[in-house]
């Protein structure tokens, strides 16, 4: 299983460009490179056959990797600073490869000479924040006289793989190749007020041993995000809702993961987030477990929670009426129960309350269920007796059993 971080990492440059070229010019960490690149499923390293140029050196390519697999003559290359000039190095490369590859009397025969397909990859991680997921560089780029249809042209996808890069989210995937390895579902699991990423390390792995695609991003101004504008719980909520669209964004790009079948978690203030996702985000959400928390925001007005601030690790409070006043003007605006009972999401709901929930009151959870019902929504409701504002192994289990049921692996 694969867990990776999203914040910035900086590392020295100098030790990534030598250390590229040694742990991929082992066939078969290359073929596993190959294969989460792709998407594909290679088992047999001895498809590969390794071609790397060894005087590659004199066009600045000293960590780069040339195979053949498949009838493709593909170039990788690691790259920590931008370059816009990759394509025309590429050229010279792949002239060379094919030089190589090439019986030269063959050129001079009647036969087409059929050659190995190219696809060229960069995987950058420098310090440049600006640069996005995925870029295409192109040689016509630097023609002098640019043409739409040029004689020539050479096409290289820059893949930007640093830790944080998603828009500033901070963010951990949890995932495993070994299973479900075609088109995986996604989950993505919003932490409560004061958490972090990891508090949902147990069961996203759980999740990502049983074949799904978790994702467990840091709220605004919570975990690693330690930068930005003092919000209360209701504003956090909103933000870090508006930001979900970028991570399915990115998950959209990865070749094996099922952007058509998405699920949410949330906890608390996480819940929140998924009801306003829910009821304003761009991707269809299929399934949603909320835990200790309400779409129902006005019910929040008058108890201290609405007016929580949690800010460099501290939590703070809204004290003056005129602040509490402002407060309750956004949580009336952007409440998401109307909105959801107005239209159907097409969203089943697992939903767990418990009933002695000082903070987040049960009752209005019942009340949604009770519409949501109503309106024919597919909508089921745990009432937790003697529990307040908590979690328990309990919830996990059923949260892991609704999942599974919604999101059926073959």
């Amino acid at each position: 299983m694969k867990k990776r971080s999203y914040e910035l990492l900086i590392a020295n440059r100098k030790y990534k460009d030598t250390i590229f070229r040694w742990i991929f010019s082992q066939i078969e960490n290359l073929l596993s490179l190959y294969n989460a690149v792709t998407g594909k499923h290679y088992q047999n390293p001895e498809e590969l056959e390794i071609v790397t140029l060894e005087n590659a050196i004199y066009m600045g390519m000293k960590n780069d990797l040339a195979f053949v697999l498949e009838m493709g003559l593909y170039l990788y290359e690691h790259q920590s600073t931008y370059n816009p000039n990759i394509p025309l190095r590429d050229l010279f490369y792949i002239a060379s490869e094919y030089q190589k590859l090439v019986d030269e009397k063959s050129l001079y025969s009647s036969g087409i000479q059929k050659i190995p397909t190219p696809n060229f990859l960069v995987f950058y991680n420098g310090t440049d924040r600006d640069v996005p997921d995925r870029t295409e560089l192109r040689l016509s780029d630097a023609f002098e006289n640019p043409m739409q249809d040029p004689a020539l042209e050479l096409k290289v996808t820059m893949l930007n793989i640093n830790a944080g890069h998603i828009d500033d989210i901070s963010v951990i995937e949890y995932f495993d190749t070994t299973v479900n390895p075609d088109k995986k579902p996604i989950i993505i699991c919003e932490h409560g007020l004061s958490g972090s990423k990891a508090d949902y390390q147990a069961i996203a792995e759980v999740f990502a041993r049983s074949g799904y695609y978790v994702l467990t991003p840091d709220a605004y101004q919570h975990g690693d995000r330690t930068e930005g504008d003092e919000l209360t719980v209701v504003e956090a909520a909103v933000v870090t809702a508006g930001e979900i669209d970028k991570l399915l964004d990115y998950c959209r790009q990865l070749p094996d993961v099922d952007i058509n079948r998405i699920g949410m978690i949330g906890f608390s203030m996480g819940g929140m987030v998924c009801y306003y996702y829910i009821a304003n985000g761009s991707y269809q959400i299929d399934a949603a477990c909320i835990v200790c928390s309400t779409p129902d925001w006005e019910e929040l007005i008058g108890n201290s929670v609405a007016y929580s601030k949690y800010v460099h690790g501290e939590t703070r409070m809204v004290l003056t009426p005129w602040g509490k006043n402002t407060v309750n003007k956004f949580i009336r605006k952007h409440s998401p129960k109307a909105s959801l009972l107005s239209k159907s999401t097409g969203t089943d709901y697992l939903i767990i309350s418990g009933k002695e929930d000082n903070l987040m009151p049960f009752t209005g959870s019942v009340d949604f269920y009770t519409k949501m019902k109503n309106n024919g929504e597919d909508v089921s409701i745990l009432l937790e007796e003697g529990h307040g504002h908590e979690t328990t192994a309990e919830d996990a289990l059923n949260i892991g059993k609704f999942i599974m049921e919604k999101f059926v692996l073959e």
